[in-house]
């Protein structure tokens, strides 16, 4: 398969930021897709055999991971919406989620928005409710969100007893193609679950 061009940054392009995130995301979801397949030196495909599994959003049964703005897009567009999750293909030993989201916002390192909190905090309670799940103390949840500007970072949530305890990377520039940056996106990307989450 051959991964489509990367999605140079436009402003004078006729779109919505949301769909500008959008053509990130699937950009991004192609270049981690064939990540092994770039890498000569690796003979198998690091996506398929990294352990993680992928099922429709809507196959989680999660609280709505989606909103939208009606005053400025008619409510045809969201303003943010979780894209896909992924969970740990051997969940008795590891509850871990990941998704990736995209947003019409302009990205701020001090801020977390309101979208990526309520969308962490759904998949955990999601997860807390999933059967067979609940003895474990953490549910980790990572996200990777990508903003209208073709800004992306990388949250990740769990619950601490009754505290919600949220780290987040940097803002990363994807304006323009930077092979560094998407090789560290992938190195996240494709990372194995760590942690003991029994505690």
């Amino acid at each position: 398969m051959e991964v489509r061009s990367f999605p140079e940054y436009n402003p004078e392009r006729i779109e919505s930021s949301v769909e500008r995130a959008q053509s990130l995301e699937l950009f991004l979801g192609e270049y981690l897709a064939e990540c092994g397949a770039q890498r000569p030196e690796i003979d198998y495909n690091v996506f398929e055999d990294s352990g993680w599994c992928y099922k429709d959003v809507a196959d989680y049964k999660f609280q709505t991971l989606w909103e939208y703005d009606p005053p400025r897009w008619g409510g045809c567009i969201p303003q943010w919406s979780v894209q896909s999750i992924y969970h740990y293909q051997d969940q008795r030993l590891k509850p871990h989620l990941k998704s990736t989201m995209i947003s019409d916002w302009t990205g701020q390192n001090e801020l977390i928005f309101r979208g990526e909190l309520i969308a962490l905090v759904r998949m955990i309670r999601g997860r807390l409710a999933t059967p067979g799940l609940a003895h474990y103390a953490i549910h980790p949840a990572l996200l990777f969100s990508i903003m209208g500007p073709q800004q992306a970072r990388m949250l990740q949530g769990h619950m601490d007893g009754a505290k919600l305890v949220i780290q987040r990377s940097e803002l990363y520039d994807f304006r323009h193609e930077d092979v560094d940056v998407l090789y560290s996106f992938a190195q996240w990307f494709l990372s194995s679950p760590v942690g003991n989450t029994e505690a």
